[in-house]
């Protein structure tokens, strides 16, 4: 590697990162649709689906969006980005 390459940051199928080609903008990740009443279901359906794709650390704090490296073409920074994008969408 060239002494100016710019390093990535690789995602892996276990990181929080990672997004599965089944998600998507828009893409109903429960049957429970919040109705103004129904919080405790459906809280508690949004955090089964949330864990099972182990998005919860965006929603509950643990994962702060960290700082940009300049050194990386695609750093960590970009990867929690693109997936607290999705979450949003």
């Amino acid at each position: 590697m060239s002494s100016n390459a710019k390093k990535r940051f690789i995602i892996e199928p276990h990181s929080p990162y990672f997004l599965h080609p089944a998600d998507g903008p828009g893409v109903m990740i429960t049957a429970v649709i919040f109705d103004g009443i129904n919080h405790e279901l459906w809280e508690r359906a949004m955090l089964i689906a949330l864990r099972a794709k182990n998005k919860v650390a965006f929603i509950d704090g643990r994962l702060a969006r960290p700082a940009p490296k300049e050194d990386e073409e695609f750093s960590e920074c970009h990867a929690w980005d693109m997936a607290n994008s999705m979450l949003y969408s």
